[in-house]
């Protein structure tokens, strides 16, 4: 009888401590950095640095300047196996469909949020239709916002409305534009993309 209770005991003892175990790795597996979506096909990602802020909260990243971020991409361009050093420039937009801001959209992580061509290969975005932007007034946009290639769209930024004309749809949201666009919308660099 009494080796039915040892056995009981040390069934219930490893039963609690592999719930520990196992709560411990989720918890710590949860709390690490997510990688969003637009950067997730990225081999590595290089973010600028921490604005400063305390322990307690959302710490910012300082965007590196237009210089900075060019030297640092020539550099990291020049590591072994590297093919690409993308920065990804982040500016806010959002497409107008008749007029109104999209529905389709909404919810989405990078919904109203604009970035140049070339870092749409950091998130393995698909061309589905039509062409990549590549001059001032072209623009790739989510193809759930209904639009077709060739319609003019109005996309709100932060110096204000901005008229566009639809050169290709991608199977993600947000808003593409040619990289000298995006350079002159977000000439800061919070990150930067290795393929």
């Amino acid at each position: 009888m009494l080796s039915v209770r040892r056995s009981a005991s040390a069934f219930v003892a490893v039963a609690i401590g592999v719930t520990l175990v196992a709560a411990a790795t989720l918890l710590l597996a949860s709390g690490r950095p997510q990688v969003p979506d637009r950067l997730a096909r990225a081999a590595v990602v290089v973010q600028s640095p921490e604005a400063g802020a305390s322990a307690d909260q959302f710490v910012p990243t300082r965007p590196w300047s237009a210089t900075a971020a060019a030297g640092l991409v020539g550099r990291l361009s020049g590591l072994p196996d590297v093919v690409a050093a993308v920065p990804d420039r982040t500016f806010y937009a959002q497409p107008l469909v008749d007029g109104r801001p999209s529905a389709a959209d909404s919810g989405r992580e990078d919904a109203h949020q604009g970035h140049g061509w070339s870092s749409a290969q950091l998130g393995g975005l698909r061309l589905t239709a039509g062409e990549s932007p590549r001059r001032a007034g072209e623009v790739v946009v989510d193809r759930a916002l209904g639009l077709r290639v060739g319609a003019p769209v109005t996309v709100l930024t932060a110096v204000g409305p901005e008229p566009y004309t639809v050169t290709g749809l991608v199977d993600g949201p947000g808003v593409h534009v040619a990289d000298e666009v995006a350079a002159a919308l977000a000439p800061g660099v919070r990150a930067i993309g290795l393929v």
